[in-house]
């Protein structure tokens, strides 16, 4: 695999550096660091002013971000995959995402560090927006992990299940893994309170139907060497995932990035929204 490896010089950096040996040896690894030049704003200042400020900006950052990708490539142990360095200017999550569009990528991993509530509101935090627009799988890197031991996999429907199933054929962890998958059946949404409408014989009928399903996948999981166990619930998806997480003590929670209408993120809210937001370990979205 090829991965992009975004890095911006915070504590997330040695989170993504602990996630990125917990992987099997990639193909291919692009360390990148974006940085964008502020622009001053203030009338009065002139054009030469702010021209002045600009380079001395650009020239500092540029200083920065190579120390950056040069303290990273040498904590890191030899046998992750052979690694590159990239140092580009321009809005941080653009920069990632035409990065893993222009080398094919299979893989972006980066921190989950945030703009502040105002800016994020206003425009998204970076991870949002790389995990939303990315084509290919997005580790989020929000714990220190070099061994992801146990993984919890939601899964919501056929579909999920085949990406999750090919993705996890190339065997892209190092060392042994337990797998848990776990179906919510959502009886009840916040808005919306289907779950009171629906038989007890309907009811059961759908338990047994999700518990074929994820017994099906185990099935095939198996195929490929994974020790793995399902667990099936009723409940709001977002709700289950995280109290599951916490109760297993999971390393990495992997699960398929659905795209949903504007109708129904209305009312359901995306679920992988909310996992990448409130749960505590890592998260690895595959598209």
């Amino acid at each position: 695999m090829k991965a992009i490896v975004a890095l911006d010089g915070s504590e997330q950096s040695q989170i993504i550096i602990q996630n990125l040996k917990a992987l099997s040896p990639l193909d291919d690894i692009e360390l990148l660091h974006a940085y964008d030049v502020p622009q001053l704003a203030y009338p009065g200042t002139g054009m030469g002013v702010g021209h002045d400020f600009s380079v001395k900006a650009e020239k500092a950052l540029r200083k920065e971000g190579n120390k950056i990708l040069e303290n990273v490539t040498t904590q890191l142990p030899r046998n992750v995959g052979p690694i590159r360095r990239q140092l580009e200017q321009g809005p941080t999550a653009e920069v990632i995402l035409s990065a893993a569009k222009q080398e094919n990528a299979d893989l972006i991993i980066m921190g989950s560090r945030g703009l502040g509530i105002i800016q994020e509101h206003a425009l998204g935090s970076v991870s949002h927006r790389v995990v939303t627009h990315a084509s290919c799988a997005t580790l989020v890197a929000k714990n220190r992990c070099d061994a992801f031991q146990h993984i919890l996999i939601p899964l919501e429907q056929t579909k999920d299940a085949e990406q999750i199933l090919s993705f996890l054929s190339r065997h892209p962890f190092r060392g042994r893994v337990k797998l848990t998958l776990l179906h919510v059946i959502p009886f009840a949404q916040p808005v919306i309170p289907v779950g009171a409408l629906i038989p007890e014989s309907y009811k059961k009928d759908l338990l047994a139907g999700a518990e074929q399903f994820t017994n099906a996948i185990a099935e095939q999981l198996a195929l490929h060497g994974y020790s793995t166990s399902t667990i099936v619930k009723t409940g709001t998806p977002s709700i289950v995932i995280h109290e599951e997480a916490q109760r297993l003590d999971v390393n990495l929670i992997l699960m398929g990035r659905q795209q949903r209408t504007r109708i129904s993120r209305f009312f359901l809210g995306s679920v992988s929204h909310a996992i990448v937001h409130h749960t505590t370990c890592s998260i690895l979205l595959v598209p």
